[in-house]
């Protein structure tokens, strides 16, 4: 069977690219992911999904290959209010802890909302504790965290 000069190049050339593209994804992987996961809605289905993103993310990297940090501020604050939250979404909160993702939380949210965090914030420490969500997420994107915004 003869092949065309032609067809043969776009043959190589097609072939090379597929290589190309299998070895550029290959040497693309980080040794460790660092993402941080903003979460600033009121919305229980945006929780669910967004926190299903987080153990998503985790199972595929592995967590000791991903270091995970989700920002809660805003409306996002009723995810761990113990009188708002829902057990689905503590549930979820508590296997991703297990497995290393930091939840850290807006201060400026916590004051305007007069909230007292250790008593009405679910497993809330004083170092889960940030100035501001905006200001925490964006100190977290210059020390190379991609941005994930749910």
């Amino acid at each position: 069977m003869d092949v065309s000069p032609v067809a043969a190049r776009r043959s190589v050339a097609a072939l090379a690219l597929v290589a190309g593209a299998f070895l550029f994804s290959a040497q693309e992987t980080p040794a460790q992911q660092k993402v941080v996961y903003h979460f600033n809605q009121g919305d229980l289905r945006v929780w669910k999904a967004g926190l299903m993103n987080v153990r998503n993310h985790l199972e595929s990297a592995s967590p000791d290959r991903a270091r995970i940090v989700a920002v809660l501020h805003g409306p996002s604050l009723d995810m761990v209010h113990k009188g708002k939250s829902h057990p689905e979404v503590l549930r979820l909160i508590e296997e991703l802890k297990a497995q290393g993702v930091q939840f850290r939380i807006c201060r400026m949210t916590v004051n305007r909302l007069n909230i007292d965090p250790e008593r009405d914030l679910y497993d809330c420490k004083p170092s889960d504790l940030v100035p501001s969500g905006v200001a925490e997420i964006s100190r977290l994107q210059q020390l190379g965290y991609a941005y994930i915004r749910i």
